[in-house]
């Protein structure tokens, strides 16, 4: 079989798709990836082919400026939409429609992979007959995103002479392999959806640690990371004045595109890196801030880890309602966010047992969930 996973810019979006993408490979399945150039050393350092595919990421955020003057505010019921409408429907998908189609003809998959805010592969997969399968990177994205969407989509359906049906697709003829575990899942999945659940937990990679990591001092670690793009210096410089006097092992994770000398000398309880595996850091921490992006979230609640979470953006703010509601999490916004008040959040978290005591209980509702080896077996046996 051959396998083409399809996924629009951004690790975010891209790692989800990453163990299933092995499993496929170790099955002897011939494996490739149709996403953008700043993701091509990735892919290829990997062993899968890569296509280029749909605007970079900066040009995703460029066309999605011209926006901003209109979107909501980040708790109104109507951004998660406006966001995926206008970034993805509008900016993405017919960019990646034409490129998709033309990768498909050279390429000859028997299976198209696509991620939740790729509009295009639907489209491709139903003018083409080629299976597909939804593959999530987090929550469900809410039905209204969709239906917010499907009028910048349709003409690209009627292009390839192929009906739009609900929901741009997303679940029409399609497999949805879902990683959210059901606590925090939300009610975007219709209930005609064929569904194959599968644990977003990941394995440690074959990287050696920091030496600092297994020499902590005997108290509470606390690990921050701001992701891949909110990940600004000067939100790292307010997030170590606000947690300096808090008891614990300060370690922070602040990308590769910063400098950890931009942030200058530190007390000894606080540790600076540009970037570690997150499963070689949270067996070893008690809790983690975050900007509440989907794999960040994942990532805790695979290992326990409750959260305080700070969306800017994007599916965050429902991500931390979620957590919030689930008692595995407590949430700022930007507009109530002080040095203060984020120290008075931190001390709760690692305080308070009862955080620790519900993320326990979803990560042992991940560990309960199928592996991608299961999934794999299954959308094998059902391409046989």
């Amino acid at each position: 079989m051959k396998a083409l996973f399809s996924s629009t810019p951004g690790d975010g979006h891209i790692n989800p798709l990453l163990p299933l993408s092995r499993t496929f490979a170790a099955l002897g399945h011939q494996v490739a990836f149709a996403t953008s150039a700043e993701h091509a050393a990735k892919i290829g350092a990997l062993g899968f082919t890569w296509f280029a595919c749909g605007p970079d990421g900066d040009t995703l955020k460029s066309r999605f400026r011209s926006h901003l003057s209109d979107r909501p505010a980040l708790a109104s019921i109507d951004f998660l939409p406006f966001v995926i409408s206008r970034r993805y429907a509008i900016g993405d998908a017919p960019e990646r429609v034409a490129d998709l189609r033309a990768i498909v003809d050279a390429y000859r998959p028997d299976l198209l992979v696509f991620e939740s805010c790729d509009l295009a592969t639907p489209i491709v997969s139903a003018a083409t007959g080629i299976p597909g399968v939804h593959h999530s990177f987090g929550r469900a994205i809410a039905s209204a995103c969709y239906a917010e969407s499907a009028p910048y989509v349709e003409p690209l359906w009627g292009k390839l002479g192929a009906n739009p049906p609900p929901l741009c697709g997303m679940y029409e003829n399609n497999t949805f392999v879902d990683i959210c575990p059901t606590s925090i899942q939300g009610s975007g999945v219709p209930a005609s959806a064929v569904v194959r659940a599968m644990s977003p937990a990941s394995p440690p990679p074959p990287e050696t640690p920091p030496a600092w990591l297994t020499q902590l001092p005997d108290r509470p670690s606390a690990y921050v990371t701001l992701g891949t793009v909110f990940n600004r210096i000067d939100h790292f410089r307010v997030l170590i004045e606000a947690f300096a006097d808090t008891d614990c092992n300060l370690i922070l994770t602040i990308g590769n595109n910063n400098d950890p000398s931009e942030l200058g000398p530190q007390p000894p309880n606080v540790f600076i890196e540009r970037f570690v595996a997150q499963a070689l850091l949270l067996p070893h921490m008690s809790a983690m801030v975050n900007h509440a992006g989907s794999g960040s979230m994942l990532a805790a609640l695979s290992h326990a880890v409750p959260m305080l979470m700070l969306p800017q953006g994007s599916d965050q703010y429902e991500n931390s309602l979620a957590c919030t509601s689930a008692g595995v999490a407590r949430m700022l916004t930007p507009d109530v966010v002080t040095p203060d008040l984020l120290a008075v959040e931190l001390r709760t978290i690692l305080s308070e047992s009862s955080y620790t005591r519900c993320a326990r209980a979803i990560r042992d509702e991940i560990d309960a969930m199928p592996t991608p080896a299961d999934v794999a077996a299954a959308i094998d046996g059902a391409q046989a």
